[in-house]
């Protein structure tokens, strides 16, 4: 009966922390509001900008990707020596 029972244990706390994992992914993949936000009333090919959670600022221009118009971060310039 007690290993009935800490099987039991073991099974949920691993089903509980893949529920977590997978729910952490999840939220890993949506987009951040500010892209939107930053094309709100812009046009295809406008510039934008918005600050990312590092709270950098990040310039670029209104694209559209699928259905909705979002901001792109032009890529950072390399330096060539």
């Amino acid at each position: 009966m007690k290993h009935t029972s800490l099987i039991i244990t073991i099974l949920m706390l691993f089903i509980s922390s893949s529920a977590f994992a997978e729910k952490k992914e999840a939220e890993q993949n949506i987009p951040p509001q500010e892209i939107f936000d930053a094309c709100v009333n812009k046009d295809i090919g406008e510039s934008c900008s918005y600050t990312d959670n590092l709270n950098k600022t990040m310039n670029g221009k209104c694209v559209k990707d699928s259905r909705v118009v979002v901001c792109i971060p032009e890529p950072e310039p390399t330096h060539k020596e």
